[in-house]
Formats: C-alpha cells, structure tokens, sequence
C-alpha cells in the first residue's frame, strides 16, 4: 500500500516540541464517544419496574439497526414505523413497548454509527508524530466507509437532515466541535514539528481537512469509477497531504 511520506521542513522557525503522553492523544476523541455514550444509554428502569429481558435488548438492537439500514436507503423522513415494520417484520406494537417514540429510535441509530466511527478513530490515534497520528485518522476513516457502506450514507443522511435543522440533534454540534478542535491540534503540532505548512489558520484547515474527507468519499459512494477501493485511502491522503505542505 501506498504511504505517502510527509517532506520535513527545515526552516529554523520550526520549533520541535514532544509528542503528547500516549494516554492523551485519544482524549478528544474520547470525550466524543462518552458524549454519544451517554445517547445510546438505555433508560429502561425508569420506564418499567424491571430490567430488561436479553430477549428485549435484542429486539430493541434488532429495531436500531432496521432504522440505520432503513435511513441510509430512504433518508430520515423516510424511517417511519411503517417502513420499520416492513424492514423487520415486527408487529407494530414492539415498537411502541420498546421505544418512546420513533424519534428515540432514530435518535438511537444516530448514536450507534456515530459511535461505531469514533471507537475506529481512537483506535487509529497512534504515532509519535502529529502528521502519523492525522494519516492515520483519515485512512481509518476511508476504510470505516468501505467497510460500513450503510453506516456512511445513514451518517450523510443525519447530516442532511441537520443542515435543515441544526437543532435536530443537539450533541451534533458539540460532537463536531470536538472534532475540529482535535484535528487542529494536530495541524499545529504538526506545524511545529515541521512537517505541515497549512495555507491558513489550523481551525480553518480543520474543517477544510473534513470537508475535502467527507466530499472526496461521498463521490466515491456516487460513483464506482472514481477510484478503485484499494487506492482510495491514498488518493484521500495525498489530497489532504498536499495541502497541508502547500508552502513548503
């Protein structure tokens, strides 16, 4: 596999500093999962008088993962209890006994991708050097796409949906902050290692770091003659790789 390696810059301005403890790399990205943690939390007790059944947390699984297929196939407005009922076969009334409303469960379903994507970017938060520690973020998330095609169009479904209502979900907002402070970090230590060049301020290549991420794998979903699945995680980095080391 292609690895592209970053140049060293080696002006004299170029401060090294050290890496952050092994023990902190992840915590930004660990403050996300408990966020979207605390989401996916079941309240049964308070509902009802006794735990729930292992048979019950099953069917309320099994309920989830009907609404994330149905998302990424349909969008938000298209998961209703009727195409739930279609999906999984159950009787309508499993869904009102599991769940407050439709509204939890795709809340719920929200939660669960979400979640399912942080736990692959904290494990990917290694290396002594920002600029392997951001490589890496961005081919576990090629490869989280690939791997979790349904989970990628149900999370470009929730982002739709947001765009129409930025309240929609309220952590959402939290939960990107999180994010673009991370990847920032990153840029800047990045910068004082002398590895990046950013063209802008690093919050800014943050977000422009996501936006060429997410825009460059939306149109490899659309469009199977982009680029071949095994080449992607490196088109995708070359991309961002590039205009991080722009003025070097």
């Amino acid at each position: 596999m292609y690895k592209r390696k970053m140049p060293r810059r080696t002006t004299r301005t170029a401060r090294k500093r050290a890496a952050p403890p092994a023990g902190e790399r992840a915590a930004a990205l660990g403050g996300i999962r408990g966020e979207i943690s605390a989401i996916l939390a079941v309240r049964d007790a308070e509902r009802r008088a006794v735990p729930p059944s292992a048979a019950s947390l099953k069917r309320r699984a099994d309920i989830i993962a009907a609404a994330i297929q149905v998302i990424a196939r349909d969008g938000i407005r298209g998961c209703t209890i009727t195409a739930l009922e279609r999906e999984t076969g159950f009787a309508r009334g499993h869904f009102s006994y599991h769940f407050k409303s439709k509204e939890e469960i795709i809340g719920l379903a929200f939660a669960t991708v979400g979640s399912d994507w942080a736990t692959t970017q904290i494990k990917a938060a290694v290396g002594e050097r920002a600029a392997d520690r951001l490589e890496g973020h961005v081919r576990a998330a090629v490869a989280w796409v690939l791997r979790r095609p349904d989970y990628f169009r149900c999370l470009m479904s929730f982002r739709v949906e947001m765009m129409r209502n930025p309240q929609a979900f309220p952590p959402a907002a939290s939960i990107r902050k999180q994010m673009w402070e991370a990847c920032a970090g990153m840029i800047r230590q990045g910068t004082a290692e002398g590895d990046f060049g950013p063209r802008t301020d690093p919050d800014l290549e943050a977000r422009a770091l996501f936006g060429t991420v997410d825009g460059m794998l939306m149109y490899a979903a659309m469009d199977a003659t982009f680029c071949p699945a095994d080449e992607l995680a490196d088109r995708v980095w070359r991309t961002v790789a590039d205009r991080l080391t722009a003025s070097t």
